[in-house]
């Protein structure tokens, strides 16, 4: 899919607030309501932008967040990071280069929820044979907020 400057311009206004509409962007970018709804479908059609409601998750009392790093046996990593993301504390799972296999981030309301998730469920899943957790007490940039240079070069601020 080509990406020109319009949809870089549309796909910045939407990063920054995915309620804005049609008519809103279409008179900032300086074109016509149609095209603008057109293109938006386009975009979402091809996978280049998926909109979506972002759920703060400390409304509910998760205010505990970590990073699990996990070592597996290798020929259990693709087994071990499939179960550990049917997990509903996970929300994050990545296979990784380096002392670790598997990367999770999960969220929790309390450190002993944290504890017992860790010591208990992943513990628990063959072929894990260690894990590190790294408590992430302040977050300064998170996945909602990233933007490609090549979009992001469209700032209206």
């Amino acid at each position: 899919m080509k990406i020109d400057d319009l949809d870089k311009q549309i796909l910045w206004l939407l990063s920054k607030d995915g309620r804005i509409s049609s008519s809103e962007i279409a008179g900032i970018v300086n074109e016509n309501d149609r095209k603008v709804v057109y293109r938006v479908n386009r975009l979402i059609e091809k996978g280049a932008i998926a909109i979506q409601g972002v759920i703060n998750y400390e409304t509910f009392g998760y205010r505990i967040r970590a990073d699990v790093l996990v070592q597996t046996e290798i020929k259990s990593v693709d087994k071990a990071a499939k179960m550990m993301a049917e997990f509903e504390e996970v929300q994050y799972v990545g296979k990784i280069l380096g002392g670790h296999e598997i990367s999770i981030q999960v969220l929790h309301k309390t450190p002993a929820d944290l504890y017992k998730f860790v010591s208990e469920k992943i513990a628990n899943i063959p072929g894990v044979t260690r894990t590190t957790t790294h408590l992430v007490p302040v977050v300064l940039k998170n996945i909602d907020q990233w933007v490609p240079t090549e979009v992001a070069e469209f700032s209206q601020e």
